[in-house]
């Protein structure tokens, strides 16, 4: 396990059930603002990860026309995730690190046992239990790894009368079962103080993360997207 996990408590799970969680309004940019970062993310700053969905061939989605694309995210084959950083100052070496993410329990069989889907808590349509399988030079890697939606913020309906997604998500927080690493995104390249405080504060408290390691993400102001 990472650093900061806990060998004495059960693997997280996240909090969110079936139908509770709009696939389109994950999508997207979003800029990290704080993380218990892995060893991959050395001092970030300007910290930006892009959500893209690839729809299945014979979904209505497929054309383009997102009206058309399922809340539940049954109709997505995969979500292409961009992450790009600078290390340790705004004008450091820029590094990106891209992977798949499924919103729904693609297989079982991962990570030789490890995972919850090995554990008998498969995911469902539409809930926050997701998978995340990292690529190298363009390609899947064999690793997958759970990937916990454990809150978002933003009410309301995914589609507007266009079919344009008319209330995105504004903030999420991000997770794993063994509680090393966690990530808070937001839509701005920072968040309120506020609330920042109260999401930090629920991870140790609602879900038992120490935050040994925790890194405040700076990021500029006027970052381009």
């Amino acid at each position: 396990m990472g650093a900061g996990s806990s060998t004495s408590l059960p693997p997280l799970t996240s909090p969110i059930g079936p139908g509770q969680l709009s696939t389109p309004r994950m999508l997207g940019v979003w800029y990290v603002v704080g993380c218990k970062p892995t060893f991959l993310e050395y001092e970030p700053h300007n910290a930006i990860e892009r959500y893209t969905a690839v729809y299945k061939k014979d979904s209505a989605a497929a054309s383009g026309d997102v009206s058309k694309a399922k809340e539940d995210g049954s109709d997505i084959d995969y979500i292409n995730v961009e992450f790009t950083f600078n290390k340790s100052s705004f004008t450091g070496s820029k590094t990106q690190i891209d992977q798949y993410l499924y919103p729904y329990p693609p297989e079982k069989g991962m990570l030789g046992g490890n995972s919850l889907f090995d554990q008998g808590k498969t995911g469902v349509i539409g809930g926050g239990l997701w998978v995340a399988q990292p690529k190298l030079a363009g390609m899947a890697t064999p690793i997958k790894a759970d990937y916990l939606v454990l809150d978002v913020g933003g009410k309301g309906p995914a589609f507007d009368a266009s079919g344009k997604v008319a209330d995105p998500y504004n903030y999420v927080v991000v997770g794993v079962p063994d509680r090393a690493y966690a990530w808070i995104m937001c839509r701005s390249t920072s968040m309120d103080a506020g609330l920042f405080k109260k999401l930090k504060g629920d991870l140790v408290e609602k879900f038992k993360y120490d935050l040994e390691g925790w890194v405040d993400v700076p990021n500029e102001d006027g970052l381009a997207a």
